[in-house]
């Protein structure tokens, strides 16, 4: 599946998801930056990440006090996966010897933790593999500490070596100055020793490359459980819910997208969940400017591509196909600033997303299609593009302000905006206020509501007009003109 734009995973509040995760991890973080949605034949993998997403979000309390411990001991684990590269080619240093011992030492410490999510919990390969000759290999002190020397007792020839180096800086200490004889025999033994060393490092970095993969597949289990924590500790925060995956219908109750909602908590209000049904063909979304039909679309295709990445989705129910790609057309400032057309961009976009699209079951998202173009133009631009959709295979949403356009949708849906508004009350009200923003957003019903095909836009420019303008003279002129 294509990814979208870094500015279109700002646009949709993708990447303030992202953002929000926070893996302890070196590696941890690093499978966060290489996070991808997963294609339709890629099933099985996701149902297994969100097994054992359910499993850890399910958890007691006993078991819920072992995500800080794993989280602290993650924090300490070094990516050594270039390391163990080197080490398939090559003798290692003293220093990345010393890495390997401490991470070894890090598995013997993390491994009944993460073995107890997979014995008591069921989540899958969370236990590690076994790396304890590795670690006896590099700790023949039998110290369990977290250093590392080329011990004596690697090798024989060493040993005697330094006994012979120890017996002449002795002499040296005795005679008190460095004779030339003494200082020849000590550049000698000190060039034998280097030698050896050297040869005792080969070996070390030899005997390890059985263990390899064993330790590159536990830093990849540790890198896994790590974000796995994350996405549990944001599934808690937000009540998300584990999506229904598969099928060719697109369902979601209670939905929300987080980073709106948690703007709008900070302004003191709430955000109203949207419940949304779309099969296979065009869904249109009419509704009146500022009535949420951006936020609505940006939630759908939000939260579709959340399921595509293994994480629980913010809404009370879902049910979510596995497409092949999700695509967004919406305004595009990069090709505006290229000096193309706001109207040109889209319908550039459009050709390619089409193409994309043939023979596929994708999920293409459209905000405001040919808003670019006069008015009249633009709505039998989109009415053609809704009945051209419609008898495609894929799932199309468009969120449009243009009338008729529904008229050969699968389904329309309106935001209810406006529409239940007291006019003689809201006036009582600006007058008591003195009007705007705020009292548009109390007044502003976001819910979806089921719309027959030929229902027109709701026409709340006037009551939002009276709410903002406080010229009257220009309120009666648009009036008479309504």
């Amino acid at each position: 599946m294509r990814e979208l734009s870094f500015d279109q995973k700002e646009d949709i509040g993708l990447q303030w998801v992202l953002d929000e995760l926070h893996p302890a991890s070196a590696c941890g973080r690093e499978r966060l930056r290489a996070l991808r949605p997963a294609a339709a034949e890629e099933k099985p993998a996701l149902e297994r990440e969100l097994d054992d997403l359910q499993h850890l979000v399910d958890a007691g309390e006993e078991h819920r006090k072992l995500y800080g411990q794993l989280a602290h001991a993650f924090s300490q684990v070094k990516d050594l996966r270039r390391t163990f590269e080197r080490c398939r080619e090559m003798s290692l240093s003293d220093v990345e010897l010393f890495e390997i011992k401490g991470y070894l030492l890090q598995l013997e410490r993390l491994s009944p933790l993460m073995a107890c999510l997979e014995d008591e919990l069921g989540v899958q390969d969370a236990a590690l593999l076994p790396c304890g000759d590795a670690l006896r290999l590099l700790d023949i002190e039998n110290r369990g500490t977290a250093t590392f020397f080329i011990s004596s007792r690697y090798s024989e020839e060493l040993a005697a070596v330094r006994r012979e180096k120890k017996w002449i800086e002795e002499e040296i200490r005795t005679v008190g100055t460095a004779g030339d004889a003494l200082q020849a025999e000590r550049s000698a033994v000190i060039a034998r020793e280097e030698r050896e060393e050297e040869a005792v490092r080969r070996r070390l970095s030899q005997e390890l490359r059985p263990w390899l993969n064993d330790m590159a597949e536990n830093l990849e289990r540790i890198a896994r459980l790590d974000l796995l924590l994350e996405k549990v500790r944001l599934a808690r925060a937000w009540g998300a819910v584990r999506p229904k995956l598969g099928g060719d219908t697109l369902r979601f109750e209670g939905l929300i997208s987080p980073h709106v909602a948690r703007a709008v908590q900070e302004k003191g209000g709430a955000f109203t969940p949207v419940d949304i049904c779309l099969s296979r063909g065009a869904t249109v979304i009419t509704g009146a400017n500022m009535g949420g039909k951006s936020v609505a679309l940006r939630a759908v295709l939000l939260n579709v591509l959340l399921a595509h990445m293994g994480f629980f989705v913010f809404a009370q129910r879902a049910e979510i196909p596995l497409f092949d790609e999700a695509i967004l057309i919406a305004e595009d400032e990069q090709s505006v600033r290229r000096g193309l057309s706001s109207f040109g961009a889209e319908i550039a976009a459009l050709g390619d997303a089409l193409h994309r699209m043939e023979g596929r079951f994708c999920l293409l998202v459209l905000d405001e299609f040919a808003r670019g173009t006069n008015p009249e133009e633009g709505r039998r631009i989109v009415r053609a593009l809704v009945r051209y959709l419609s008898e495609k295979g894929s799932i199309a949403l468009l969120a449009t302000h243009y009338d008729g356009t529904a008229r050969d949708a699968c389904a329309h849906y309106q935001v209810a905006g406006l529409r239940d508004v007291d006019p003689a009350r809201l006036a009582d009200e600006l007058r008591a206020s003195g009007g705007g923003f705020e009292a548009i957003r109390r007044h502003m019903d976001y819910r979806l509501l089921p719309a027959g095909a030929l229902d027109e836009c709701p026409r709340s420019a006037l009551t939002i007009c009276r709410m903002l303008l406080p010229q009257e003279d220009l309120i009666r002129a648009i009036e008479e003109n309504y």
